[in-house]
């Protein structure tokens, strides 16, 4: 069957990631390749489905973390604002914790790591974190965690450091 009598690799992207199909999409991405900046491969990580999912929204709203660990590494852009509510992947993660809050916080964890912005507001202005359900308080803990990790560039070099213990100020 070619191409032009069944679905596209993107479409392929999408449905393996809808229907939790990691070891499909990892082969499909190994067959047709991922989009580069040459124009090689046939899989465009960028690829939107009607309402602005990507396969990274699709992935987080069907608690596929297999498929959103391989898009992630795979270089997909994490923080792409959907058509129908201007969510990203991290908006559907939270809010998938309504169907299997344990599979959520696995999804947000993951994302947060991957540096997926907590600050995008959707069309709502809300955050994903100001989405989270009272009573799912653990993932929301995750997002207090991801606030206060510090950056490397904020800790002062030895050399920074006088003898009292404080930062000095460069010239």
């Amino acid at each position: 069957m070619t191409e032009d009598q069944g679905a596209s690799p993107n479409e392929q992207m999408l449905s393996f990631c809808r229907n939790d199909q990691e070891e499909d999409l990892i082969k499909l991405f190994e067959e047709k390749g991922v989009l580069n900046e040459d124009g090689e491969g046939k899989c465009d990580l960028s690829y939107t489905n009607g309402v602005g999912n990507t396969a990274a929204h699709i992935a987080a709203e069907s608690g596929s973390i297999g498929c959103l660990e391989t898009l992630a590494n795979e270089g997909i852009n994490l923080d792409i604002r959907n058509k129908l509510r201007g969510e990203t992947a991290l908006h559907l993660a939270v809010k998938h914790a309504v169907d299997d809050p344990e599979m959520a916080y696995t999804m947000v964890e993951f994302l947060l790591e991957c540096h997926a912005d907590p600050a995008i507001t959707d069309c709502d202005g809300l955050t994903p974190v100001q989405r989270i359900n009272p009573k799912f308080e653990a993932i929301k803990s995750l997002f207090h965690r991801a606030s206060i990790d510090i950056d490397d560039s904020d800790i002062p070099n030895d050399d920074e450091v006088d003898d009292d213990g404080s930062a000095s100020q460069s010239d």
